[in-house]
C-alpha cells in the first residue's frame, strides 16, 4: 500500500469514528524514556480511568497488546495515540505499525490545552497527560502518523546528520574566529574570509602561529604548503600576503605546544574531519536521489540545488498527497496567522508548523535569487521595493512571500511532473498579494 492509500484509509476511519459509524478502542500513550503511561477509551463516550504503565521494552510492548487483547472483540477500529515527545515514541509505534494496529499521532499543545482545561490547573504529570490524549482522541481530534519507506527514511536522516554537520562547523569556525585568531594571529582573521577551505585547514594545523610561519623561508613555507593544500590556483599571491602577515604581526608569540595553538590545531582537524564528512553524506545523498526524477525537476527551479533540493524533496514525499498548493504551504508553516478578538485584530505572522529545516531551504533558495536579474523572483523584489526603503523587518517578510511564491512553483513542477518554465510565473498567489502581511 502506498502512502496516498494509507492516508486516504485514515481520513475514511477519522471519519467512521467520528461519526461513530464504526466502535474504536482508543489507547492513549504518554511516551517517555523509561515507562510509558496509558489510558483506554472509546468514540462513544466510554472512558476508562484506569491509567497502567508499562516498560519502554519488548517485555512492556507485549504486556500493552495482552490488555489491549482483553478489550478489542467488540471494536471495529483499535487505534493507539501517541504525542510526539523527543522521539521517545518511535520504536513503539514502529512496533504497533508492525503489528498491524492503527497509530495516530496527538498535537503537543491540545494536550496542554486539554489538560488545563479538563483540570483548571497548569499541574502536569504522567497520568493527567495520558488522559488528556484519550479524552482528545475521543473526540477526533488526531492527526495522521506518518510511517516512512526506508529509503525516504535514510534520505531525512541523512539530511538531518549534514544539518548537524553544519551546525557543528559553523561552531568551530565562530571558536576560531573569536576566542583563538584573535590572541595568536589577529591579521589572519580579517584577511581569511573563508575557514573551511582545506588551505585553512592545514594552514592552521601546521603553522598555527605567526612564529612558525616566519620560521622558516618563504620559499620553504610556500613548498610546504602547496604539497599539503594540494592547490594551485592563486596560492602563491596567497601565502605571500600571510607570509607578509606573519611578519608584522602583533599576536601574542606562541610556541608548538602553547594551549592556544594546541586548541587550534584540535579545532582545525575538528574542522577538517566535520567538512570531510559532510561531503561524504552529500554524496549519499545524490546516490539515494539520483534515480528520482522529481530531483532532477526540483533543480530546473530558480534558486533549488543539490543542496536544498534532497531537504525539499524528503519532507514532500508523495506530493500526490497534497491536492493545493495551499497545503502544501501550510505543511511547510508558511501560512498566515492572526488573533483577533472583538475590534482587535493582531498582526499576520506565518504559523512557523512543521519542519524548520524545510523553511531554511527554501530561505537559502529565495536568498540565492531574489537580487539576480533575469529571475521572476528579481522582478517581484524590484516591483515591491521600488522607491521605497525597506527596514530589516520588512525586507523579511518580502522574502517569506518570496518563499510562499517558490512553494507553489515546487507544487506545480512536481504535481505535473514538468521542468519549471516562465509560464509558472504567471500563476496567482493570493497570499503573495495579501498586503496585510506586510503592514
Amino acid at each position: 500500500m502506498n502512502e496516498i492509500s494509507k492516508y486516504q484509509s485514515f481520513e475514511i476511519m477519522k471519519s467512521e469514528v467520528q461519526t461513530k459509524e464504526k466502535k474504536a478502542l482508543f489507547i492513549g500513550i504518554d511516551v517517555a524514556k523509561d515507562q510509558h503511561v496509558a489510558c483506554m477509551g472509546d468514540n462513544f463516550g466510554y472512558s476508562d480511568d484506569k491509567v497502567f504503565s508499562f516498560s519502554n521494552d519488548s517485555k512492556g510492548y507485549e504486556e500493552l497488546l495482552k490488555r489491549v487483547g482483553l478489550k478489542i472483540s467488540d471494536h471495529d477500529y483499535v487505534i493507539f495515540g501517541v504525542e510526539a515527545t523527543g522521539g521517545y515514541e518511535k520504536a513503539l509505534s514502529e512496533y504497533l505499525h508492525n503489528k498491524s494496529y492503527g497509530v495516530v499521532r496527538v498535537p503537543t499543545v491540545s494536550v496542554k490545552r486539554e489538560r488545563e482545561l479538563a483540570t483548571g490547573s497548569w499541574h502536569k504529570s504522567d497520568k493527567r497527560d495520558t488522559q488528556a490524549i484519550t479524552r482528545i482522541m475521543q473526540r477526533g481530534v488526531f492527526q495522521y502518523y506518518r510511517f516512512r519507506d526506508e529509503h525516504w527514511e535514510n534520505v531525512d536522516n541523512l539530511n538531518r546528520l549534514n544539518h548537524l554537520l553544519t551546525k557543528r562547523a559553523k561552531i568551530l569556525q565562530t571558536t576560531i574566529r573569536v576566542n583563538i585568531l584573535p590572541l595568536i594571529f589577529p591579521e589572519l582573521n580579517n584577511y581569511l574570509q573563508r575557514l573551511t577551505t582545506r588551505f585553512c585547514e592545514q594552514l592552521f594545523q601546521y603553522y598555527p602561529s605567526p612564529h612558525h610561519i616566519i620560521s622558516i623561508s618563504f620559499e620553504e613555507f610556500c613548498d610546504d604548503m602547496r604539497n599539503k593544500a594540494k592547490i594551485t590556483k592563486n596560492l602563491k599571491t596567497d601565502l605571500k600576503r600571510i607570509y607578509d602577515l606573519a611578519q608584522k604581526s602583533i599576536g601574542k608569540n606562541q610556541n608548538y605546544g602553547s594551549s592556544k595553538t594546541l586548541e587550534l590545531r584540535y579545532l582545525a582537524e575538528q574542522l577538517e574531519m566535520c567538512q570531510r564528512q559532510k561531503r561524504d553524506v552529500s554524496k549519499r545523498i545524490k546516490h539515494l536521489l539520483e534515480t528520482h526524477e522529481s530531483f532532477d525537476l526540483l533543480q530546473t527551479i530558480p534558486g533549488i540545488g543539490k543542496k536544498n533540493a534532497p531537504v525539499i524533496l524528503s519532507a514532500i514525499g508523495d506530493i500526490n498527497r497534497f491536492t493545493h498548493p495551499n497545503q502544501l504551504i501550510s505543511f511547510f508553516g508558511l501560512n498566515l496567522c492572526y488573533y483577533q478578538s472583538g475590534k482587535y485584530e493582531g498582526q499576520k505572522k506565518i504559523s512557523k508548523l512543521g519542519d524548520k529545516k524545510v523553511r531554511h531551504a527554501l530561505w537559502l533558495g529565495v536568498h540565492n535569487i531574489y537580487h539576480k536579474e533575469g529571475t521572476h523572483f528579481y522582478e517581484i523584489w524590484q516591483r515591491k521595493t521600488q522607491g521605497k526603503t525597506l527596514s530589516a523587518v520588512r525586507k523579511r517578510k518580502l522574502k517569506v512571500m518570496l518563499m510562499v511564491k517558490l512553494t507553489r512553483i515546487i507544487y506545480s513542477v512536481l504535481k505535473n511532473q514538468t521542468p519549471y518554465s516562465t509560464s509558472y510565473q504567471s500563476e496567482k498567489d493570493t497570499l503573495l498579494q495579501d498586503q496585510g502581511a506586510l503592514e
